[in-house]
């Protein structure tokens, strides 16, 4: 009589696992953009204010569209193990300037873009080469640095072109 109820348990533990297995791999199916938010908690910037930059940056490599739906705030505060309050008052910042819109009872959304997310990253950038040129870093130095980073991306769009079958019809390479 134990043995058979050790085996009932064994099974039961089983079907559980299984079962929380499947509850997993459908989170991260449904995670979307939250999955693609990662977080330095330990950092010195605001969680909110990451948020906010994380989003910005997936709405202006074009991974977000106009008119994407955003996840409910509640949804990402789980997904990323946050407050909601937090998430909540990065949306806000986001509406705030122009990068997102709410409808009442629907969400918030992506809103079209004019140009308010280049600007502000390029006034993040002002700030940080600013920064670096306080620092002792000179502006030939600066230069360099962005000149590396140009001819990285177009590495990079090279390498996807050709992986994607586009070839190159460049006669200049």
């Amino acid at each position: 009589m134990y043995t058979l109820t050790v085996l009932q348990q064994i099974i039961q533990l089983v079907h559980i696992g299984r079962s929380k297995r499947n509850n997993k791999t459908k989170a991260v199916r449904r995670k979307g953009v939250s999955s693609l938010i990662s977080l330095d908690l330990t950092g010195r910037a605001p969680i909110y204010e990451q948020i906010c930059q994380r989003i910005s940056e997936l709405i202006a490599t074009g991974v977000l569209k106009e008119n994407d739906k955003l996840p409910g705030a509640r949804t990402m505060a789980k997904d990323l193990g946050l407050n909601p309050n937090t998430v909540a008052k990065a949306y806000s910042r986001l509406e705030l300037n122009g990068i997102i819109y709410s409808v009442a009872g629907k969400g918030c959304f992506v809103a079209k873009q004019q140009g308010s997310i280049q600007k502000k990253l390029l006034d993040e950038f002002d700030e940080k080469a600013q920064a670096a040129l306080n620092a002792g870093v000179s502006a030939e130095q600066l230069c360099e640095r962005i000149e590396r980073i140009k001819n990285i991306a177009q590495q990079k769009e090279k390498k996807d072109s050709v992986e994607k079958g586009e070839g190159n019809i460049d006669s200049d390479q």
